[in-house]
């Protein structure tokens, strides 16, 4: 380890699931090393926040200029996905947020058909589930393989929150029913 950090290394690395090296060492005597050369770096807590938040800044402000200059922020990969599923998968919520108000649809599909809920359900960012919820997504939409985001979710908050989202759908849909239940019986 230590020949590693007089190389240079980057310890504010972020891997896919957007953790440092600090968030995934479990040994008690690299991590008192890593804290040491991150203090000794002058390395702060408010310094990783915003390291950590960089990728995310640089996508909105990559699509409010796609935005102001007329471009569509639907536009999708070869893989079908969307802005929208990226900002899903990696938690970007003001991204989503943004793409959501900008009238981008939180039910369009991947070439696996796979929602943006789904990519937020499978990498466990459940303020992003609910978010897509708000906006229309399908907490019970299926993928070509028939799975749901609950099917896909392994974290049990993210598990819990889904559950939450389909038992107010439920409920929504039988008052719904119930409304239109009771118009129905008052006619006769």
């Amino acid at each position: 380890m230590i020949s590693f950090l007089s190389s240079g290394a980057n310890l504010l690395a972020v891997n896919a699931d957007g953790n440092m090296p600090y968030d995934i060492c479990d040994d008690e005597a690299t991590l008192d090393v890593i804290e040491s050369e991150m203090a000794s770096r002058g390395i702060t807590q408010a310094y990783i926040d915003d390291q950590r938040g960089a990728a995310e800044k640089q996508m909105l402000d990559e699509m409010k200029l796609l935005r102001q200059e007329g471009h569509p922020l639907d536009v999708r990969q070869a893989d079908g996905s969307t802005y929208l599923h990226i900002a899903a998968a990696n938690g970007y919520y003001d991204v989503a947020a943004f793409l959501l108000r900008c009238g981008v649809s939180p039910s369009v599909r991947d070439n696996d058909l796979w929602m943006p809920v789904h990519a937020a359900a499978c990498w466990a960012q459940p303020d992003l589930i609910e978010l897509l919820c708000e906006y229309g997504g399908d907490i019970n939409a299926k993928t070509n393989n028939g799975e749901t985001a609950l099917d896909l979710c392994e974290d049990t908050t993210t598990r819990a929150v889904i559950v939450t989202v389909q038992q107010q759908e439920a409920r929504k849909k039988r008052l719904a029913f119930g409304v239109r239940d009771s118009r129905r019986q008052s006619r006769k």
